[in-house]
């Protein structure tokens, strides 16, 4: 019959805590690594943007912040495959949703819960066509997204 050591027990426990907190970091490295910089430009612009940079047709990653003004960039074009962010970076929660308001069904995979001030959210985009997005909580707040091949 074996016999436990809680002193061994104990340090496992310790190697597990600090092999999934290493994890933890290395992801959230990554993370930071592969996120595109927004950059947001003077606060008096207009509420439509345009993102079209060659960056945007290369599958990887794709960012769009929620403000109190709106999204940004609300016009986004990306290859199949990318995996989108959704950043809230405004005063209030934000619940990002594809077209029509209020049964969202023009693309179900982009649809997200509620994300409150400060948080953030991933989907991966699969479904090529233009694809309507907007706020669920404020349905004037409204974008486009575009998936390519």
């Amino acid at each position: 019959m074996e016999e436990t050591n809680p002193e061994n027990n104990g340090r496992k426990a310790i190697i597990v805590v600090v092999g999934v907190v290493l994890i933890a970091v290395a992801v959230l490295v990554a993370i930071l690594l592969l996120t595109p910089k927004s950059n947001p430009g003077p606060s008096n612009t207009s509420n439509s943007t345009t993102q079209n940079t060659s960056n945007d047709k290369v599958a990887g990653v794709a960012l769009i912040t929620f403000t109190d003004e709106g999204f940004s960039p609300s016009t986004l074009t990306v290859k199949k495959g990318t995996v989108v962010t959704v950043e809230n970076k405004s005063t209030k929660s934000v619940q990002f949703s594809s077209d029509d308001h209020p049964a969202h069904t023009d693309d179900p995979e982009i649809n997200m819960g509620v994300l409150a001030p400060g948080e953030s959210g991933t989907f991966t985009v699969e479904t090529i066509g233009t694809h309507g997005f907007h706020d669920h909580i404020d349905d004037s707040k409204t974008g486009t997204l575009t998936v390519t091949e």
